[in-house]
């Protein structure tokens, strides 16, 4: 028998755009996504491999995240637990950016212009 653990995690990580997203199927590449029953979020199973190309940086930092807490299912929750380090948006707009790699919690580098962040241990942009 396999048991495979789930993050539980507030849909206040997600983007005004990753909600549209999430919700139109456009992100079916990336995740296979479940729309919670209540209408309340999303359910996430994450792929194993990289298939994150079309995903927005705030579901690529909530992946990492689960797959660093060997996670293989997301539950975006509108009562979901806030989690240190990923972004949080406030009505859709960015009130705290990452300040930590969600992968291995080194202090990102966050003097791009186009306000990405890079991680220098694991090498990626956020």
């Amino acid at each position: 028998m396999t048991v495979r653990r789930f993050l539980d995690v507030s849909t206040a990580h997600v983007s005004e755009e990753s909600r549209r997203q999430l919700s139109s199927g456009e992100l079916e590449g990336a995740f296979v996504v479940y729309p919670h029953p209540h209408g309340c979020g999303w359910f996430l199973y994450i792929f194993p491999d990289e298939r994150m190309d079309a995903a927005p940086r705030d579901l690529h930092a909530i992946r990492s995240y689960a797959i660093a807490e060997r996670c293989a299912y997301v539950c975006l929750d509108r009562d979901g637990p806030l989690i240190d380090g990923l972004p949080i948006y406030e009505e859709w707009e960015v009130v705290a950016d990452l300040t930590e790699c969600p992968t291995c919690a080194s202090p990102l580098d966050t003097g791009g212009e186009d306000g990405s962040a890079f991680c220098p241990i694991c090498r990626r942009d956020w």
